[in-house]
């Protein structure tokens, strides 16, 4: 399903109609993947997300009534921490991620866009979308880029689609959209590309440039709110206060998202109102000038003591079964993140082939 609505995405940015494209008609061929009140694969979210998005974007009324199925299941499996994963099913690395939750977001912007709403009154648009943004502030690093499950560092394509998102919401999340905006500014390539710049992928891709671009215009796959073509003001270091995040209506409870502290930015504090997601009001920006709200988010980034520069506390006379346990502990660690990233390399090659 995501195959299809992908392209009817492409073909509604052109102005060109999705019910003959090349020959094609791709309204038949999405209608086709409504199945079960739901869209696409029953185990997948991402296919529902992102069909709400294609209908939106090709203002293909005539499947609204899909919109609306695939509004109430992404709503039904919200998790507890706010965020979505691409998949229904429960894994060790199937829960929430940064990238489903920030194009659910979009998918929730376009959902409102449409006139829907859930069709089971003990679920709340406007409660679910505060939790999602919640869960999604929690994965921005303390360099302000984005990173995909709230410990890896900050990479390129979830930094795009979490700006994206923030277009959405307006000028309550204007700081942490700046703060994003400077770091993929501050980590665009000299050839003019962007790449995904973690784990050593630092070659420009056209899939982080094109996501870069629609997101520092101001602007989603949607192509609202309409691009701004603001000028990004020059990178500042700053902190980032991680919120905590509520559980939303509808959903599975007694989970709670990352809580990874950091210490509070006092003047991106004092130049937005609302950057707690829990306490903000989420201001739709108007789609005929965008999200034009840009803050100076200027603060200095304290550096942590490290002990292990202090001579004193290094110890001269460390034995050879020292060195031997320090071997065997640094292998574990070695290890450990090999497996961590080759199950956070699946879930992301399910997540949206595009």
């Amino acid at each position: 399903a995501t195959a299809i609505e992908r392209k009817i995405i492409a073909i509604a940015a052109t102005g060109a109609s999705i019910t003959d494209f090349g020959g094609v008609n791709y309204d038949t061929r999405l209608t086709s993947q409504h199945t079960g009140g739901q869209i696409g694969d029953p185990t997948l979210l991402n296919d529902d997300i992102f069909g709400i998005i294609a209908i939106d974007a090709a203002h293909a009324t005539q499947l609204q009534s899909m919109a609306q199925d695939g509004l109430d299941y992404l709503l039904a499996h919200q998790a507890g921490d706010g965020g979505f994963s691409y998949t229904t099913d429960t894994c060790a690395w199937c829960g929430s991620d940064n990238n489903d939750t920030a194009a659910a977001l979009v998918a929730i912007y376009a959902a409102e866009h449409l006139g829907l709403v859930p069709s089971n009154s003990a679920m709340n648009l406007t409660a679910a979308k505060t939790s999602a943004l919640a869960y999604l502030l929690s994965t921005q690093s303390t360099d302000g880029g984005f990173n995909y499950d709230g410990f890896s560092p900050s990479d390129g394509s979830s930094t795009a689609w979490s700006l994206m998102a923030l277009n959405t919401i307006g000028s309550s999340v204007s700081a942490q959209a700046l703060l994003a905006r400077n770091w993929l500014i501050q980590n665009q390539n000299s050839d003019g590309g962007f790449s995904y710049a973690a784990y050593g992928y630092t070659d420009s891709d056209t899939s982080t440039t094109a996501h870069a671009v629609i997101a520092l215009l101001g602007s989603t796959w949607l192509l609202r709110p309409a691009s701004t073509g603001a000028v990004v003001s020059q990178p500042q270091p700053a902190v980032i206060t991680q919120p905590s995040s509520p559980s939303p209506t509808g959903s599975t409870s007694g989970n709670s998202s990352p809580n990874n502290s950091q210490t509070n930015n006092p003047t991106a504090a004092a130049t937005t109102s609302g950057s707690d997601p829990a306490s903000a009001t989420l201001t739709q920006p108007d789609d005929t000038t965008g999200n034009t709200t840009r803050v100076d988010a200027e603060s200095t980034t304290d550096q942590p003591e490290n002990k292990f520069n202090d001579p004193a506390a290094i110890k001269t006379d460390k034995t050879h079964t020292s060195y031997a346990v320090y071997s065997v502990a640094l292998l574990g660690i070695v290890a450990f993140i090999w497996f961590v990233l080759e199950s956070r390399q699946s879930k992301r090659s399910r997540t949206y082939a595009g």
